[in-house]
C-alpha cells in the first residue's frame, strides 16, 4: 500500500553572498596611509645602514677595555630591532591585521633598544649615561622619533582606510 506521502519542500538554492561585506570607505596603500608605507619600507634600510656606519665609526672603541662588549652589543641590537622591522614589513604588506600592533610593538623595540644600548655603552666602557646620550642630541632625536611614530600609531587605529586595509 502505498500511502499519500507529500513531496519533502523544495531545498533553497545556495547564496554566492560573499561571507564579508566590502569594505565601505577608502582602503588600500593610498592617502596618508602610503607614508606609513614609505617609512615602514625604509626603515630596515635606514637602521642598517646607521648600523654600518657606527660600526665603521667605532673601530677606535674596540681597542678599549670593554670595547668589544660594547660594539658587539650594540650590533647584536641593531641587527635584532631589523628582524622586528622586517617581521612588520611582512606584515604590512600582507595587509595582516596585527600590523598595527606590530608597529607599536617596533616602536616600542626602538625604545628598547635604545636604552639598552646607553645603558651596555656606559657600563661596558665605564661612561656615565650623560656621556653616552649627550654627545649627538640622542635622546632628543629618539624623543621627536618616539612622538612621530605615536602620531602614526594613532593614526593606524584610528583611520578607516587603515582598518578597511589590514584585514587579513
Amino acid at each position: 500500500m502505498t500511502a499519500n506521502i507529500p513531496p519533502p519542500p523544495p531545498v533553497p538554492a545556495p547564496s554566492y553572498q560573499p561571507a564579508v561585506a566590502a569594505p565601505s570607505g577608502p582602503s588600500g596603500f593610498g592617502g596618508w596611509l602610503i607614508l606609513v608605507v614609505l617609512g615602514q619600507t625604509i626603515a630596515p634600510i635606514r637602521t642598517l645602514a646607521e648600523t654600518v656606519v657606527e660600526y665603521g665609526r667605532s673601530q677606535p672603541v674596540l681597542a678599549m677595555q670593554g670595547g668589544k662588549i660594547a660594539v658587539y652589543g650594540e650590533l647584536a641590537m641593531n641587527v635584532a630591532l631589523v628582524i622586528v622591522q622586517i617581521w612588520a614589513l611582512v606584515l604590512m604588506y600582507g595587509k595582516r591585521r596585527f600590523f598595527p600592533k606590530a608597529y607599536v610593538i617596533e616602536c616600542l623595540a626602538g625604545v628598547v633598544v635604545f636604552f639598552a644600548d646607553v645603558a651596555l655603552v656606559a657600563s661596558a666602557l665605564g661612561l656615565s649615561v650623560d656621556q653616552v646620550v649627550g654627545q649627538d642630541n640622542s635622546l632628543l632625536r629618539m624623543i621627536v622619533q618616539l612622538l612621530i611614530q605615536g602620531l602614526w600609531a594613532w593614526y593606524l587605529f584610528a583611520s578607516v582606510r587603515a582598518r578597511n586595509t589590514f584585514v587579513n
